[in-house]
């Protein structure tokens, strides 16, 4: 019977098996947790499930001590700035082209940001976006896509 091994970082660690930990991130500390079949799920303020790609990644960043991201790191972020420049513009599909223009225009700086794989200065310039051109549920959706992609592997956003 094979061992299945999961990964978590986790925020501000409650309780659970302790792990490699960053130093103060936004006044957080995150904890890279593994566990395997038959331990409990760590908790803390948000818990979230990594692949090992994601957990190697974690590792390899400066959060994490590295003096400058590890290829691991950079590969992830990439990544992860391709499925949401796909996102955005399956947001843009479903509207007007009217609207689809405003949308671009108005996202122009994110978009840059995505195209560089800047996921930090995507999600400070996407809480820029003015709601008249792109409504707040939309802004909270990809909000919380990028939170939840932070949470994995965390960075200061000050």
């Amino acid at each position: 019977m094979a061992i299945n091994t999961i990964y978590y970082m986790v925020q501000d660690l409650t309780s659970g098996e302790t792990g490699q930990s960053t130093g103060d991130i936004d006044g957080s500390v995150y904890t890279l947790v593994k566990i395997t079949d038959g331990e409990s799920t760590p908790t803390g303020t948000r818990v979230e499930e990594v692949t090992l790609t994601e957990a190697k990644a974690a590792i390899g960043s400066i959060a994490f001590g590295a003096v400058e991201p590890s290829s691991e790191w950079l590969a992830c972020e990439t990544e992860f700035c391709h499925m949401l420049s796909d996102e955005f513009r399956k947001a843009q599909a479903t509207v007007t082209t009217a609207q689809a223009d405003a949308m671009m225009t108005e996202l122009h700086s994110t978009s840059m940001a995505l195209s560089r794989g800047l996921v930090n200065v995507v999600r400070a310039r996407f809480q820029l976006v003015n709601t008249a051109i792109i409504d707040q549920p939309t802004i909270d959706a990809f909000t919380a896509i990028i939170d939840t992609y932070i949470a994995k592997l965390p960075r200061t956003l000050a």
